[in-house]
């Protein structure tokens, strides 16, 4: 795999100097067929790292409903209470107004 890495690398820099690509490497990669062979490895950590998100926004909103559920006067729930509150809270349907 560092084999693999470091000729990416080299192929990327000389491509970079050719002006093949602006500078979204990812997508570069991922986009060309040159490098689905002999990367495989690389190109399978490339393919995990694009679909994961670079945000917490999914994170800050969980806990912002958690804290809608245990407030001061719920605060004797327990944690099974807690996550399928929870799991209706962020699975459920959409409350309409």
């Amino acid at each position: 795999m560092l084999l693999e890495w470091h000729n990416l690398k080299v192929r990327l820099l000389q491509d970079k100097k050719k002006k093949r690509f602006g500078g979204d490497y990812i997508n570069y990669i991922l986009s060309e067929s040159y490098f689905q062979n002999g990367y495989e490895g690389v190109m399978e950590l490339l393919k995990i790292d694009a679909s994961l998100s670079s945000s917490n926004v999914e994170v800050e909103r969980g806990f912002s409903d958690m804290n809608k559920i245990k407030t001061k006067l719920r605060n004797k729930l327990d944690a099974g209470r807690i996550q399928d509150l929870m799991s209706i809270t962020l699975n459920g349907e959409e409350v309409k107004n």
